[in-house]
Parts: structure tokens; sequence; C-alpha cells
């Protein structure tokens, strides 16, 4: 199944800014089309099946190139969703723009996928220097992890491993920066949430983004939070 916003790769932050802008707003307004044609829907016994199957439209003639050309509707549910996400990624990127210049790879719409040719994850930066920076995104807009994303998202950073089906620390902290990328929410969530729960594992949290809607979390090597 085609992506609603392929992976991309090999670019400067300021064009992966204007193709990730150009996407995101695209779908906000086809959207809010949708959106609209939802609150006509009768108040039914199947409102819920009937207001989640209102497609959004998605014409080629008015599609940016970073939207695939492929996916001509998607699920309204699934685009607020996406647009959500991408919020959290342009806002990193916008935070992350003083320090590194390049893009390795952003999967804007989609999970990192790990196909065993290093490691993956939702952005990847590359200062001048060679220096990269790994994030993981989320929108999870609550103060709790029922679903258990923060453990997944530090398997994927590679801080965490799974071993005889229970979290284990890898046996060598990553070379790369690692942050978390997070709802406001969710960041009171994760002031809380100690790594250190997990057995010898020593990871602390440093709040590098305090302000705004998206929150920015360094991960870090040790057993104090910061």
């Amino acid at each position: 199944m085609s992506h609603l916003v392929p992976a991309i790769s090999n670019k400067t932050v300021g064009e992966c800014l204007i193709m990730l802008r150009e996407a995101h707003d695209y779908l906000a307004r086809q959207g809010a089309v949708a959106l609209c044609k939802s609150s006509e829907v009768s108040t039914s016994c199947h409102w819920g099946a009937n207001v989640k199957r209102v497609p959004v439209s998605l014409p080629n003639d008015t599609k940016p190139s970073s939207v695939s050309t492929d996916v001509l509707d998607h699920s309204l549910v699934e685009v607020i969703n996406q647009c959500a996400t991408m919020e959290r990624l342009i806002d990193a990127l916008e935070w992350a723009n003083s320090t590194y210049t390049n893009v390795e790879k952003c999967h804007p719409t989609t999970s990192s996928e790990n196909t065993g040719g290093g490691p993956d994850n939702d952005l990847i930066l590359v200062a001048v220097s060679g220096k990269k920076a790994r994030f993981e995104i989320s929108d999870v807009a609550s103060e709790k992890d029922g679903n258990g994303k923060a453990p997944r998202d530090l398997v994927s950073l590679g801080v965490l491993t799974h071993c005889d089906k229970k979290l284990r620390p890898s046996d060598a902290w990553p070379a790369e920066q690692l942050f978390l990328v997070v709802s406001e929410e969710f960041a009171k969530y994760l002031r809380k949430w100690k790594p250190s729960a997990v057995k010898d594992c020593h990871c602390a949290f440093k709040e590098v983004k305090k302000d705004g809607q998206t929150r920015i979390f360094e991960v870090c090597k040790g057993s104090r939070w910061v």
C-alpha cells in the first residue's frame, strides 16, 4: 500500500521543512472539507460507522509533490492523526535547524522501518561535522501511556531491547544523540515516568524544548533526571 507522504531522504533541513509544510497544509485543507461533510451525517444508530467512513478526497490536480499520487482518498481519522504527528515533526525540525543541516531520513506519515541496514527512526538528522541525531515522534494526546509508547520508542532508539519477552538495557549505548518528540500532554507523563523501572536501565530524560504544544526530551545515559 502506498504511503500517504512517502519517506524523505537526503535533503537539507530547509528543503524537508518546505516539503512537509506543503504536504501538511494540503492534507489539512482536504481534511477540513471532509470534517464539514461529517457534520452533516445523521445522528442515527449508525452515526459512528457512517462518520468513520467519510473519506478525505485527495485530488492529484492540487496535490503537492510530497504527497503520493497513488492515494486518491483516505480515512478522515487517519488524516487527522497524521497531520498532528507531522506538526510535531515540523516543530522538531525547526528546533534542530540551528545544529543539524541535513535530513538523512524522515518518515512523515509512517513508522520507521528497520530493514537491517542500521538504525532507522522517524527522523534522522546529520550535522556538518557528521554528528547524527535520531528522533522518535508521536502525538499521544494523554498524560498516560496506555499503549506503552515510551518504552517502544526507547527500543527504536536502541536504549532498550527485548530479551526473553522482557525489556532490558541494550548492550551498548547508541553513538547518536537521541530524542523523543511528544505532545504537551504526554510530556507530563514523561516527566514522571522513570525508565529506571526497567531493570538496570541507566537512562535520563532532559527536557530541551519546554514551551509550545510540542515538547522535546533528549534521552541521556545516566540514572539521574535532569
